[in-house]
């Protein structure tokens, strides 16, 4: 019988799962592209880890997993667990997240700079100068414009 579970030992597995709402998000851990939501990832060790979700239209999403070690799996009860336990262990960490969605109507930097280009044509006509704004900024002040 000792032979048998010398020979058997039972293993730890460990799995990640990162889901997001939408699904579909790029999944970035620890600085590297690992693929897409849903993602699962076996992993080897406990700890945090630097998770990024990207998706177009979406607010970026930084998180920090903590994955903390499980009461077994520290001395003597690894040795046990990992080595001589005769069954499989499986240690399943799941984290879900929601994407916000960024805001439609809110104003791009490029709708800003339309808007002071529009603002500054219509100085050009109010003030009957026809020239262009950076001509009338750099002219030498005589007293004549208000």
């Amino acid at each position: 019988m000792t032979l048998l579970l010398a020979t058997t030992p039972g293993c730890v597995t460990r799995t990640l799962f990162v889901r997001s709402d939408p699904p579909g998000a790029r999944v970035l851990l620890d600085g590297k592209a690992v693929g897409t939501t849903p993602y699962t990832e076996v992993f080897q060790s406990y700890g945090v880890r630097r998770l990024e979700l990207r998706l177009e239209g979406h607010r970026r999403l930084v998180a920090e997993l903590d994955i903390v070690r499980p009461w077994w799996q520290y001395l003597p009860f690894a040795l046990i667990t990992d080595v001589l336990w005769p069954f499989p262990i499986h240690d399943e960490r799941t984290f879900e997240f929601a994407l916000e969605p960024l805001d439609p109507d809110a104003a791009t930097f490029g709708d800003a700079q339309a808007a002071y280009e529009r603002m500054l044509r219509h100085k050009e006509r109010v003030t009957g100068r026809g020239e262009p704004a950076d001509a009338a900024r750099d002219a030498p002040d005589d007293g004549t414009r208000p």
